[in-house]
């Protein structure tokens, strides 16, 4: 709807940019934009957005050419998850990103039913969840189609379930056939390379998937169906602890469950399990991401397991938490030094400066507190304010607020 909007508005030069890992020495803006057009980026599915790896480099190229943003998020939880997400790298979404939040509120039944006589849809077919997107998505003839479905055709879109839950799939939402046939083969299923091709083909006919650019290894399917209608009968945790089991050999997908596990549990009471979960990934993932063959890979997975050690910290063994968070981004310091990775560089010495400061309030005292003034102040060699206003401005909180804490406990820096 906002990108019908800003299409048929014709005011503003929209760039929307790829769900996709941003690699900073080579991303440029498109070239073709117009000058006299005042410059317009939106990113629908922000949620999405964070889970890439240097998304955050996107608001700092934004603020630099004095480009608007505006993004959206499908629910309150994808919107806590990407808070979560963007402080783990120093940006405050509400205060640091944008101007304005809208939440738009869910609708009554009375309004809903308004809405779909409006577009001529009958009321009986709906299965109605207080959105309007329910109007519009056949939820109740999908749940119909699924029921019909064969054994093995509901044992398949389990699989893609399952994939989709762990964040197993590449951009746009597509899900590799290969790991679909990993995951399926858990549950016995076995077939040649036609009969996969036909049964995926028999899904597509029931729209629950669709086969993309005519390449059956790359599969979409839509979201709200395997939220809603594709029903499994264990819990999330089992899920990961399968997937991480099916995936053991491969880096690149313990990684992405790994990060799924750990936006869950940001926003989830469950977060200890979570943490452990997404620790567990990682720290799988490094028996192959070694330093020495891929030292960028390794760099990026040893701060991911100090975000989970810090999060962990916030319900459970305090103190160990936070050294373990510690010892792993000083090994991701190793590589992303300050002469080749800057940006990285700084944003590590902040979250080493802000496990300290916490370690701090309860163990060694002046000690934690002046080694997180260290650790901040190697950060603001990079996050000038000239250079990096926000982050600049948020180191320099960290350290007032460290150092209202120090005069409180009479410790002299």
């Amino acid at each position: 709807m906002i990108y019908e909007s800003l299409i048929k508005s014709k005011k503003h030069d929209l760039i929307i940019p790829r769900s996709t890992d941003i690699e900073i020495e080579s991303f440029i803006l498109p070239r073709q934009m117009k000058f006299w057009k005042p410059k317009l980026m939106f990113i629908d599915d922000l949620h999405r957005f964070v889970e890439q790896q240097n998304f955050e480099y996107l608001f700092e190229v934004c603020r630099k050419n004095k480009i608007n943003l505006i993004a959206t998020c499908r629910s309150e939880v994808e919107y806590n998850k990407t808070k979560k997400r963007m402080l783990d790298k120093n940006l405050d979404l509400e205060t640091g990103i944008f101007d304005q939040i809208i939440e738009v509120n869910e609708i009554s039944e009375q309004q809903g039913k308004e809405i779909a006589e409006n577009v001529d849809r009958h009321w009986n077919e709906i299965r109605f969840n207080k959105t309007v997107g329910s109007i519009f998505m056949p939820l109740a003839e999908m749940d119909r189609r699924f029921k019909e479905c064969t054994s093995e055709e509901k044992s398949v879109l389990k699989a893609v379930k399952k994939l989709y839950i762990c964040g197993v799939y590449n951009e746009d939402q597509i899900f590799q056939l290969d790991k679909i046939q990993k995951v399926s083969e858990n549950e016995g299923i076995k077939k040649e390379k036609y009969q996969w091709e036909e049964l995926i083909e028999k899904l597509c006919e029931k729209e629950f998937t669709k086969i993309k650019e005519k390449d059956i290894d790359r599969i979409w399917a839509e979201e709200a169906y395997l939220e809603d209608i594709v029903e499994l009968n264990h819990s999330g945790l089992s899920v990961f602890e399968e997937l991480l089991s099916i995936f053991a050999e491969t880096p690149d997908e313990l990684f992405k469950i790994g990060n799924r596990a750990y936006e869950i549990g940001s926003v989830k009471l469950q977060k200890a399990s979570y943490m452990k979960v997404a620790i567990k990934a990682y720290r799988e993932a490094l028996k192959i991401r070694t330093v020495e063959q891929f030292p960028i890979k390794y760099a990026m997975t040893q701060n991911n397991i100090g975000n989970a050690h810090s999060t962990l910290a916030e319900v459970e063994e305090k103190a160990l938490s936070y050294k373990k968070a510690i010892e792993a981004f000083q090994k991701a310091l190793k590589i992303t030094t300050v002469k080749e990775f800057p940006m990285d560089y700084a944003m590590t010495q902040n979250n080493i400066g802000n496990a300290y400061s916490t370690l701090a309030e309860v163990e060694e005292k002046a000690l934690n507190c002046k080694k997180a003034i260290e650790a901040y102040r190697e950060a603001l060699k990079i996050f000038t304010e000239n250079s990096y206003p926000e982050y600049n401005k948020i180191v320099a909180g960290n350290i007032e607020e460290l150092t209202n804490f120090c005069k409180m406990n009479e410790i002299k820096l």
